[in-house]
């Protein structure tokens, strides 16, 4: 998981530990109670993504949106970096885009903890609603879908680059990102409602 979850993992005493990389262990190994067994830290990678491949060829076109959202209660993470607010600020930011591309489609995957309430709201009042489509199942297939991929810190992002799909990074927060993939050059940047439609 993300750092943002060693608040319900670091103090855990378990078995075994896997975790996906050294950078992940290194955190842990920094932040774990002392009575802690580090012993037990495995370094495993991600085992979902071991079956997969980068497709031949890039996504083309960029008619079919996708915004696959992370939580921005304080169930899953509290950080300062999560303001309830962000999430429908990037919506509305994504609807005033969709309004200026009228052949433009919009998928939102809210993570299942999020405010998914809020989003059918806004969708509803936009005016844009034969536009707008919510994903129910899996995130695989709404990438599968979607030409271009809006998100925030989410590991979706990874999903995305792996079946090469053209990625916007959306963080309005003024705290850094927990991924920051605009500096890792692995998406474009979405800092805020006017550079988030670029």
């Amino acid at each position: 998981g993300l750092d943002c979850e060693r608040f319900y993992l670091d103090t855990a005493f378990a078995d075994v530990k896997c975790v996906w990389g050294e950078g992940r262990a290194g955190a842990i190994r920094a932040s774990a109670l002392k009575a802690a067994n580090l012993e037990a830290l495995r370094v495993t990678g991600n085992p979902a993504y071991d079956g997969l491949r980068p497709p031949e060829a890039p996504a083309s076109g960029g008619v079919r949106w996708l915004l696959v959202t992370r939580p921005h209660t304080p169930r899953k993470c509290f950080t300062a970096g999560r303001f309830p607010v962000e999430g429908a600020d990037i919506f509305s930011a994504l609807l005033d885009a969709l309004r200026a591309a009228p052949s433009a489609r919009l998928t939102i995957k809210p993570h299942p903890t999020d405010y998914l309430g809020l989003y059918r709201r806004l969708a509803a009042e936009s005016g844009l609603g034969d536009r707008i489509a919510f994903a129910d199942g899996g995130v695989a297939a709404a990438l599968d879908a979607a030409d271009v991929v809006v998100t925030e810190d989410s590991t979706a992002a990874l999903d995305a680059m792996l079946k090469g799909k053209p990625l916007v990074h959306a963080h309005f927060a003024p705290t850094p990102p927990a991924l920051p993939l605009e500096a890792y050059g692995a998406a474009l940047a979405g800092a805020d409602a006017a550079t988030l439609p670029g």
